[in-house]
């Protein structure tokens, strides 16, 4: 019996891990606060949304024949690139 408390310890430990709770120079490691996204990650994110939100509308358009659909849907899909694309131009320009 005394075997297998001892293999048990042995695989305790390397299972366990290992904490550190110091962080960089002895100081306690605390959590920091999530980076606010910045002006050019909104402006991408409202592009998506919007873009988004047409599509869907074609998408649930039933007067329009599936092949026209097919058609609608891959030209806002490829504006929705072309608008992410120019923002982000205009964005890294100045």
């Amino acid at each position: 019996m005394a075997q297998t408390s001892q293999n048990s310890d042995r695989w305790r430990r390397l299972v366990q891990p290992v904490v550190w709770p110091l962080g960089f120079y002895g100081y306690p490691w605390y959590p920091t606060a999530p980076t606010p996204p910045s002006r050019l990650d909104l402006q991408l994110s409202t592009i998506r949304v919007n873009y988004g939100d047409k599509i869907k509308s074609v998408r649930m358009d039933k007067d329009l024949t599936r092949q026209a659909r097919r058609e609608k849907i891959k030209d806002l899909k490829t504006q929705r690139e072309h608008a992410i694309i120019d923002a982000k131009k205009s964005f890294y320009k100045y």
